[in-house]
């Protein structure tokens, strides 16, 4: 799976990634935190398994507005 940066100033830095075959059960399937982006940058990330579904739940980001 892959997720990129627009030119915006807000972008996740740490997340977790779920899969599940029937929409009712879901198992982490990558997690990552600390991660940086440059502007318009696409980071690319494996996956041992290939779930039907996927949801993505973002638990940290950067906001350089801030």
């Amino acid at each position: 799976y892959s997720l990129s940066r627009s030119s915006s100033r807000a972008y996740p830095k740490s997340w977790k990634l779920y899969g599940s075959n029937n929409g009712e059960n879901w198992v982490i399937l990558d997690e990552q935190s600390s991660i940086s982006f440059s502007t318009s940058e696409t980071k690319y990330f494996s996956l041992r398994s290939n779930p039907r579904s996927y949801k993505l739940k973002i638990t940290s980001e950067v906001d350089l507005a801030d």
